[in-house]
């Protein structure tokens, strides 16, 4: 055997090994995770403090195949649900109340929908 075909198979037994066993601990890497329900509402209740809204969860479902997370609020306008009165001294509620629907990505959590 000539010196570089030895060098190179002692090369590729030094190598081989390392790269069946991974680099950095011989551990192959995790397979990423979807977000939890908790963090996909803390998402949503962000995105509603971001807009001043008031929100109340309804419900958070993780859907198709694990790859998207429903979250759904109430949401008010104002914050403080206030009262006052109209021109005829009827008292409303100040703000708009309405369903929020949002969507994210259960890998990445980028915000994909905003329904309502």
């Amino acid at each position: 055997m000539n010196r570089s075909a030895a060098a190179l198979v002692l090369a590729a037994s030094l190598i081989l090994p390392a790269c069946m066993l991974g680099v950095a601990g011989g551990r192959p890497p995790r397979r990423p995770e979807p977000l939890t329900r908790n963090e996909a509402v803390s998402l949503g209740q962000s995105w509603c403090r971001q807009r001043a809204y008031d929100c109340r969860l309804v419900g958070a479902n993780l859907v198709k195949g694990h790859d998207l997370w429903k979250v759904k609020f109430h949401a008010s306008d104002d914050p403080r649900g206030r009262r006052h009165e109209d021109d005829q001294g009827r008292r409303h509620k100040e703000g708009k109340k309405r369903n929020v629907h949002l969507e994210f990505d259960s890998w990445t959590g980028e915000l994909l929908s905003v329904k309502g």
